[in-house]
């Protein structure tokens, strides 16, 4: 199976047969469609991300829940900086230490997440910025939904067989 990705992305494959395509035909009901609509669809991201992060809506949401971290003696940029920093906070701290430390960061991200409003706004903009890029596709967004759907109702009907 073969895919042209969106944009400048390039093309993608993968084998035909197999025991994993079965697996997504009996899901999704028809393995191909659901490559081609998911590797569409899913492919995306890279040719809107960057627009999304310079957006003023982001921007002044990463600013408050930045301003909310630091406050809170948690002086992080961006979640993505959170992530890269707390990896060598955590190195060398006995299992213990390093949970209790994640507990109480994860509360103070979540916390200012919520006061910054930085998870809604982020949501937004997604959905936003991924229907506007994927409108060229829209026959391959309409097939990932429905077959999301139906894999669903197949997961539900048929758990485990």
């Amino acid at each position: 199976m073969r895919v042209d990705l969106p944009g400048p992305l390039g093309t993608v494959e993968t084998p035909r047969g197999g025991c994993v395509n079965e697996a997504r035909a009996a899901l999704y009901g028809d393995a191909e469609t659901w490559y081609t609509a998911r590797r569409t669809v899913e492919s995306v991201l890279p040719l809107y991300a960057q627009d999304l992060k310079r957006d003023r809506r982001f921007t002044h949401a990463l600013g408050r829940w930045a301003d909310c971290m630091r406050s809170a003696g948690r002086p992080y940029a961006s979640p993505d900086d959170l992530r890269r920093k707390r990896a060598a906070a955590v190195e060398g701290m006995p299992d213990a230490e390093a949970d209790a430390f994640d507990r109480k960061l994860a509360v103070t991200e979540a916390t200012c997440s919520g006061e910054s409003s930085l998870g809604t706004v982020v949501r937004k903009l997604e959905r936003e910025y991924r229907a506007e890029t994927l409108k060229p596709y829209g026959d391959q967004w309409d097939t990932y939904r429905k077959m999301r759907l139906h894999a669903l109702r197949q997961a539900r009907q048929d758990p485990l067989s």
